[in-house]
């Protein structure tokens, strides 16, 4: 006996199913709604380089009480201190893997913003290098500009987390 075929559902069905995939499940939060009229109010709104120069400010403090310690040669206050610079390095290598894998993977489209070349060169010069060309390698990420492989290994050299390394064992 020959099986009957299954019926294929029509196009138009296909496609509402396709439709109801992608729905936002945050788009009736009031969050969502008013993050997404301050964008729409205000399309030159840089988040990523505001958090960066937030996270500048507060590893720049971190890195000038760890040099205070270690001058000062208290050893618990160095412990500490090194633990709050070394952890936010940590933490942002962790963006930094977030933000390339997202732009290798979805073209750097997280829904409401766009992420850039440059928000990723300025968390890898934050100290985001190990997690940044771990998602590059891993993820191979393409880039838009021919440069960008030459300013990622500038930044790669000249980033804040060789300033903490240096500060901590060879102060």
């Amino acid at each position: 006996m020959a099986k009957a075929k299954a019926l294929k559902p029509n196009k138009a069905a296909k496609q509402k199913a396709k439709e109801q995939q992608f729905i936002n499940p945050f788009a009736s939060s009031s969050l969502y709604t008013q993050t997404q009229r301050f964008i729409d109010e205000s399309p030159d709104a840089k988040p990523f380089q505001d958090m960066a120069t937030f996270l500048t400010l507060v590893i720049a403090f971190f890195i000038w009480r760890l040099s205070a310690a270690v001058t000062s040669g208290r050893e618990a206050s160095i412990g500490v201190w090194s633990l709050f610079s070394f952890g936010t390095a940590v933490l942002i290598n962790i963006w930094s893997f977030f933000l390339v894998m997202v732009s290798a993977k979805r073209n750097g489209d997280i829904g409401i913003l766009k992420i850039s070349e440059e928000d990723i060169l300025r968390f890898t010069s934050l100290s985001g290098l190990f997690g940044a060309w771990a998602a590059v390698l891993l993820f191979q990420y393409k880039p838009k500009s021919s440069s960008f492989y030459i300013k990622f290994a500038g930044v790669s050299v000249l980033n804040l987390f060789w300033v903490m390394v240096y500060v901590r064992y060879y102060w």
